[in-house]
């Protein structure tokens, strides 16, 4: 099998040619032949392209062969050239080898002409793959090179120095500078390539003592054992935090050189992401809590204002009939025990299930001096309280407990902020009127009459990053498991509830102010008095039918409407009630029901007596009736809603109300 071969011969003599030509065929090779005898028909040749090898006389009438050679190097030097003449002489052959020709041969004697052309074109074919490696390997060094400078992963490469026993920076990329730089360093490349790994350790990765101390232990045991590490770490320069995920490559080089490469990957975004994903899971934890809370309130709620209805109501009922001094001031701090545990369980009820805010006149200041009462009790001894307290405040219209939680935690912010050393904590309250431009910064405020709360302490004070956030819910400044941060940001709910504005002025080293601005509804009497306010003129000997299952409760209301002058008939079965109201729809002018009962509620049994009588007025007496919608209330003429527990004044009240026209 003969071997396809495009060979361009040189050569002034056809006959040398053809006898190269069957030295070839003899050879197993099935040449393609050109023969040229000029440069310029060389050049023409070589520019067509597509030759395996040439072979040339040394020297010819019109060109020679060293001619040939170097117009060959210069236009085709992948194709091998054979130098073949009839002229003797080592020197020729030199001259011709050191020019570049893959070999010399004799003419009078071609023994070796097929073996050197095999030999020739082997050569050629080696230098061309040898070449073409070169040219993927470089292409490979390059892309490499790109990937190295261009990666967002920050790389440095250490290199075992054998001779000093230590390990050098060898190289880093661009985005090594750049992180160095993001933390407020400035890294100079030149500076750091060659210098020891604790020398750079710090300009390349700063990070606390601790840190740096088990970066480096990682790196000495990834190198020591040959396997890679990985690690999260926080690098931290200039006021600016970082974290990084750090891995360490440990490998050798072909000539046996120990390398450890270091691949810093920037998870700050990461972090942060995990770390207010860690903060939703907690507040949704704690919003689940509050809701079971909520629950929990609302199922004993009803039994625990039974109780505290029994407890209060008489309580009342003893203070006001006896005539023993002693008595009536101990069921005085009966009712008062009572109404704050009525007061608390309202407030366990309004956060954990949003109960309606409970609105009425009162005065801030007072609300102020019992909340004080409390402040001084948990308040270092190194802190001074001062009151500023008129009592010609103007009345607002709020609900009392929240607006005792406003005054108690600007207070206990105030406190906790000046800590044990100390400072002066004032606390004013007083009328001032609100200019239209001070309401049109600070909605929903309105303008006009107002009563200002303003709560001024000497503490450290806060920077404007702090202030900007001051009412974000759950934003804190303060150390982990102290306070929820939900406290100013329940203060500024409450305000705003109340139509309110608050303003807080505060510099660091200057102590801040808060001020409270909630809008005025009248005019103070004496001390003690409340606001003028329509009274509904009281109604005596009414016939009224008042349902509870409580039995307690069902006997305290027969004797404080007896009291008040009323005719009361009581039942402790709601189908035993309206069983007496369907006996005779007219024996009744008012009935007053429990809202949660065994086997009717008092909705249902409202229900059923408007289908009897449609003018019958109802109080509906609960502890949470914000359930029903007032939609409801009213299709079924339920006039009022009386909260649990109640009052013999409050009971006799709503009695004269809803049954003043009638």
């Amino acid at each position: 099998m003969t071997t396809p071969l495009r060979v361009l011969f040189v050569e002034d003599s056809e006959d040398d040619m053809l006898l190269l030509v069957r030295q070839l065929r003899q050879g197993g090779y099935a040449p393609t032949c050109e023969h040229v005898e000029t440069a310029d028909a060389f050049r023409s040749a070589l520019h067509r392209g597509g030759w395996e090898v040439i072979i040339s006389d040394y020297s010819m009438p019109r060109f020679s062969g060293l001619e040939a050679l170097a117009i060959t190097l210069q236009l085709a030097s992948d194709v091998p050239f054979l130098m073949v003449s009839g002229t003797v002489g080592e020197e020729v052959a030199v001259e011709s080898i050191k020019a570049g020709a893959a070999d010399y041969l004799m003419k009078q004697n071609l023994i070796r002409f097929v073996p050197a052309v095999a030999r020739a074109l082997r050569d050629a074919a080696e230098r061309r793959a040898m070449r073409r490696a070169e040219a993927v390997l470089r292409e490979q060094r390059s892309l490499l090179g790109m990937i190295y400078d261009n990666t967002s992963d920050a790389l440095a490469l250490h290199t075992w120095d054998p001779r000093e026993a230590a390990w050098k920076l060898a190289s880093i990329n661009q985005a090594t500078i750049d992180m160095a730089r993001a933390l407020g360093l400035v890294t100079d490349e030149v500076a750091l390539l060659g210098r020891r790994l604790e020398e750079v350790s710090r300009a390349l990765w700063p990070a606390d003592d601790r840190e740096t101390e088990g970066l480096l232990d990682d790196f000495y045991r990834a190198a020591e054992t040959g396997r890679t590490r990985t690690r999260e770490t926080r690098l931290s320069a200039d006021g600016t935090t970082l974290f990084a995920e750090l891995t360490l490559i440990p490998f050798f080089a072909p000539d046996g050189g120990s390398h450890v490469l270091a691949v810093a990957r920037d998870i700050t975004v990461r972090k942060r992401a995990e770390s207010a994903r860690r903060e939703f899971e907690a507040r949704l934890a704690q919003s689940r809590k509050m809701e079971a809370l909520g629950q929990l309130a609302g199922g004993v709620a009803h039994d625990f204002n039974n109780i505290l209805a029994g407890i209060l109501g008489f309580a009342d009922v003893i203070r006001r009939s006896t005539a023993d001094p002693a008595a009536a001031g101990f069921s005085g701090e009966i009712v008062q025990a009572a109404t704050r545990a009525r007061d608390l369980i309202r407030q366990i009820l309004m956060f954990s299930r949003r109960q309606p805010a409970e609105r009425r006149p009162v005065r801030l200041d007072e609300v102020a001096r019992e909340a004080l009462q409390l402040v001084r009790g948990m308040a270092p001894a190194a802190v001074r309280i001062v009151p500023r307290l008129p009592e010609d405040v103007p009345y607002i219209l709020g609900d009392p407990t929240q607006l005792h939680q406003v005054v108690m935690n600007l207070c206990t912010n105030a406190v906790q902020a000046m800590g044990e050393s100390g400072g002066t904590l004032e606390v004013s309250v007083g009328g001032i009127n609100a200019s239209a431009e001070f309401a049109r910064r600070h909605p929903p405020l309105r303008e006009g009459k107002c009563v200002r709360l303003a709560v001024i302490d000497t503490g450290p004070g806060m920077p404007q990053a702090v202030l900007d956030r001051l009412f974000e819910p759950f934003f804190t400044t303060k150390a982990p498991g102290v306070g929820t941060g939900l406290g100013l940001s329940v203060v500024h709910g409450v305000v705003q509830n109340h139509d309110g504005a608050i303003v807080v002025e505060s510099r660091p080293g200057d102590g801040t102010t808060f001020e409270v601005y909630i809008p005025a509804v009248g005019t103070p009497g004496r001390p003690g008095e409340g606001p003028a306010m329509e009274k509904p003129s009281p109604a005596a000997g009414r016939r009224i039918l008042f349902v509870d299952d409580e039995a307690a409760i069902a006997r305290l209301a027969q004797v404080m409407l007896r009291s008040l002058g009323h005719t009361a008939t009581t039942f402790g079965k709601p189908d035993e009630g309206l069983a007496a109201v369907r006996a005779d729809p007219r024996a009744f002018d008012l009935v007053i029901t429990d809202l949660t009962m065994p086997g009717m509620t008092g909705v249902d049994l409202a229900r059923g007596i408007r289908e009897v009588r449609p003018d019958m007025p109802i109080i509906l007496s609960s502890g949470y009736a914000d359930e029903v919608p007032e939609e409801t209330l009213k299709s079924l003429g339920i006039v009022q809603v009386l909260p649990k527990p109640f009052q013999m004044q409050t009971l006799g009240a709503a009695v004269a109300s809803a049954t003043a026209a009638r």
